[in-house]
Parts: structure tokens; C-alpha cells; sequence
């Protein structure tokens, strides 16, 4: 994102760790909750998996630190992922070049 040299970069509903980061853990989730709108017609409804990274939030902002002024953070979503039962919150940043 920061080498695209875009003068605004806004990021939204992303989860981090406050500790540890998460690399590759399993994900689990419907099929129907992977997109807008319902399934197409002959699609079953299942559990499907894919791998979940989660990056290090002091990690994550660090990286903007020389280019990028943080203009706003919030938490969007309070536990909004759980892996192996310890939740993540959702955040959203918005940055612009300095």
C-alpha cells in the first residue's frame, strides 16, 4: 500500500494483534457470509476454511511512520475474529501523505 504513493490510504475492518501476530491459522465461515447477496442458484451452503494472518498492530502502523501521518484510528469491531478462542478487534485507519 505505501508504495503505490497514494496521497490518502484508508483501512477498514481489518483485525490485529496486540501481541502476537496470527500466521495462517485456520479460518472457518459459510459460504453464503463470502459475499454480497445470496448464493447462486445450485450452490450448497457450507463451512468453508482459509488461512487467517493477522498482523502485529505497533508493527503495522510503524510501517506508515516516515511517509504517512495517522489523521484517525478507531476500533470498529470489538472481537470481531476469534482464533483458537482468543478474539481480535477490527480496526480502521486513515492515513495521508505528509
Amino acid at each position: 500500500m505505501i508504495a503505490t504513493n497514494a496521497r490518502n490510504i484508508f483501512v477498514t475492518r481489518t483485525p490485529f494483534s496486540l501481541a502476537e501476530p496470527v500466521n495462517g491459522a485456520r479460518q472457518y465461515s459459510l459460504l453464503s457470509s463470502n459475499g454480497p447477496g445470496p448464493l447462486p442458484p445450485g450452490y450448497e451452503d457450507k463451512t468453508v476454511e482459509y488461512p487467517i494472518y493477522i498482523m502485529n498492530l505497533g508493527d503495522f502502523l510503524e510501517k506508515f511512520n516516515g511517509c504517512f501521518e495517522l489523521r484517525f484510528e478507531i476500533r470498529e469491531e470489538i472481537a470481531g475474529f476469534r482464533i483458537d478462542g482468543k478474539p481480535y478487534d477490527n480496526y480502521g485507519f486513515y492515513f495521508s501523505r505528509k
